[in-house]
């Protein structure tokens, strides 16, 4: 970690061996190359849990989880003591901050976790999409999908969801769906609603659409597998993809390549404000951004970290292959 930062510590979830694809191989779920630019992990995973003896002096490891975790794709958090994760085999796992627990499982991988702690979603593989209204899941038949993947979750309300996913896929939810999807050979990897009629896209071929009513194609030059967009409320957004690409975009600016410090896949990106930023990515990557640069942090794991979820109050949650959570307070 860099100096100064708050000594962080270690979840590690036992892992059963892997379920579907490999990590950094493709798309998720799909086993495949996407456009020749995902990158292998440079390190064999064995998808076991790294013994206590090999972590850093600033890692602690938390007792095992459930036998029914594999690779995680996705986190999220609502207080220190309720973190939800999802990943291979449809495996969803609940936190109360001192053990795991499994919760009902959905019939296929799971990709991307949204919502609240009474009303939260989760969409994956096969059409995958389930909700949970704080005491069990339900599925959810989702308008025009019946065998594609759905790759990302998230909405402004109750009634302000956007599910997005393979060929171009594009769900909106106010109560009753409307189909939205784009024609063409692109995957949506992620989808961000900054309000209302203001929803961003990124995903496969360096694809970034804006939606305020109808789409707009900002797509840069980049022609690679975009997997992650974020935004800081203030219409500052960074989006995070394959070979370490990073982009950034101000207002009604234009999005701009920034330096990155990797050229490994980066799954995931979110911030807590507009100086304190988070990717990862594979080979156990982690990048931090302050403000002003992004730099690697040390982090004494090689397994693929695919999700990031923050913790109200503070702190952060991350989760990857071989059932890996971290926790930075």
């Amino acid at each position: 970690m860099s100096s100064g930062r708050t000594a962080a510590w270690l979840i590690a979830l036992s892992a059963c061996g892997r379920l579907g694809f490999e990590p950094g191989t493709g798309a998720p779920g799909d086993g495949q190359p996407d456009d020749g630019q995902l990158l292998t992990d440079a390190v064999t995973q064995s998808g076991d849990a790294p013994d206590a003896t090999t972590l850093a002096s600033e890692w602690t490891m938390v007792p095992p989880g459930p036998a029914t975790v594999s690779n995680l794709w996705a986190a999220r958090a609502f207080s220190a003591t309720d973190l939800w994760v999802g990943g291979t085999g449809g495996t969803i796992v609940h936190h109360d901050g001192t053990s795991w627990a499994p919760s009902t499982s959905a019939a296929d991988d799971l990709y991307m976790l949204w919502g609240t702690a009474t009303d939260l979603w989760a969409v994956g593989r096969a059409c995958a999409a389930q909700r949970w209204n704080g005491t069990a899941w339900n599925p959810i038949a989702v308008l025009g999908c019946t065998n594609g993947a759905l790759f990302a979750v998230a909405g402004t309300a109750a009634t302000d969801v956007w599910v997005v996913g393979t060929g171009g896929a594009v769900k909106h939810w106010t109560g009753s769906w409307t189909d939205l999807s784009q024609s063409g050979a692109v995957d949506f990897w992620s989808v961000w609603p900054a309000a209302a009629n203001d929803v961003y896209l990124v995903g496969t071929k360096g694809t970034i659409l804006h939606y305020t009513g109808t789409f707009a194609d900002q797509s840069p030059a980049q022609n690679v597998t975009l997997a992650s967009i974020w935004g800081t409320g203030a219409g500052e957004y960074w989006v995070v993809g394959a070979a370490g690409t990073i982009l950034h975009k101000v207002g009604a600016g234009a999005w701009t390549l920034v330096a990155s410090p990797t050229t490994q896949f980066l799954y995931a990106v979110f911030g807590t404000s507009a100086t304190d930023v988070w990717a990862v990515g594979t080979a156990g990557t982690l990048i931090h951004y302050d403000g002003v640069q992004w730099s690697s942090e040390s982090v004494p794991i090689t397994v693929t970290l695919r999700a990031i979820a923050g913790v109200p109050g503070g702190g952060l949650r991350i989760a990857g292959d071989g059932g890996i959570v971290l926790a930075h307070p």
